[in-house]
């Protein structure tokens, strides 16, 4: 079931479309800026200039407002696949059985849980929950080790978002009830997971989550420990 976490692709051409659109968005934003400042600071360009910034403004708006009108709604279709897909609950085959899936540490985690017990190099998921070793969350609230474990209950999620970010770690946020002692969100560092999808389906089969993702999910290969 791999391909339904995977988002969709683009075509070339709309690829290149939407690239050239965006461009002109930023570039309209940052002139606008531009002429902002110098309202401010009471700059008095001549006409000749004045003339040039209204009519490059004018080209830019004209390619974002046009880019953006003459999407087909079969081209507004794929940018939404290839953007966020929401996955909702499967229907579950048999009662729910213990799923364990094998994490891979980073190097430094990797040593210092050379020696830990068998349940935080998994995560573990039942009909109650989703069980998650301390050292895989981002955030870790005050008074939770990395050695301790965390029981997120099925019957307690509300949201479930798939992450990537160019500028932080890959997540899974997770929102839950708030209840008094835990935090309503918690964040489960994805890149460790050796086989997300099957994590996802069961938690979709069994904890009937709907899951929204916003980039593609895949298996990983797990390292050997050593």
């Amino acid at each position: 079931m791999d391909a339904e976490y995977a988002l969709g692709t683009l075509p070339r051409g709309l690829r290149v479309r939407l690239g050239l659109v965006s461009t002109a968005g930023g570039l309209l934003v940052l002139l606008l800026a531009a002429v902002g400042t110098a309202l401010a600071v009471r700059l008095r360009p001549d006409g000749s200039v004045a003339a040039t910034v209204l009519v490059v403004a004018a080209a830019l708006a004209a390619v974002t407002i046009v880019g953006r009108q003459t999407l087909t709604p079969h081209e507004r279709h794929l940018v939404r696949e290839s953007r966020r897909r929401v996955l909702g609950p499967l229907d579950a085959a048999g009662p729910p059985s213990e799923l364990r899936v094998p994490l891979r540490p980073g190097p430094i985690n990797r040593r210092r849980l050379r020696d830990a017990p068998p349940d935080l190099l998994c995560l573990t998921a039942d009909a109650q929950g989703l069980r998650v070793p301390g050292w895989l969350l981002e955030g870790r609230p005050r008074g939770l080790g990395p050695t301790d474990v965390v029981l997120l209950p099925w019957h307690a999620v509300r949201r479930w978002r798939v992450r990537a970010d160019s500028e932080g770690p890959n997540l899974w946020v997770v929102d839950c009830v708030r209840v008094p002692g835990a935090p309503a969100r918690w964040r489960v560092r994805r890149p460790e997971i050796t086989d997300e999808p099957a994590v996802l389906d069961f938690a979709r089969a069994f904890g009937r989550v709907t899951v929204e993702l916003e980039t593609s999910v895949g298996r990983r290969e797990t390292a050997p420990r050593g």
